[in-house]
């Protein structure tokens, strides 16, 4: 039964993210970003925003874009700076991957 509820996400009423992407005029990543700063809950060291900073991140440097430094020091760097044994599972991993992307040589 899609469009039945108002959280379904088939229901014509509620925007898509698409659409507020369409409507900024610096894309993607500025959207995130200023998104990001506007949330007030769950907060950047909640588990789903690093997960899905961590894969925008990624994607960001596959395709060489610019901002992927400013992703990570707004939403990443803070990973390496804490006691591992404090994070989840997903954000351990994460901070493993991170730290390993950056002692590589």
């Amino acid at each position: 039964m899609r469009g039945e509820h108002s959280w379904d996400i088939a229901d014509p009423a509620r925007p898509s993210v698409c659409q507020h992407i369409e409507k900024h005029p610096t894309g993607f990543i500025d959207w995130y970003l200023s998104a990001r700063k506007r949330a007030r809950v769950p907060g950047s060291k909640y588990p789903g925003t690093s997960v899905a900073a961590w894969s925008l991140f990624m994607n960001m440097l596959q395709t060489d874009d610019p901002k992927a430094g400013e992703l990570f020091r707004s939403s990443l760097a803070w990973l390496l700076a804490c006691d591992p044994t404090s994070l989840g599972a997903y954000q351990q991993r994460i901070r493993q991957m991170l730290s390993e992307m950056f002692t590589q040589t």
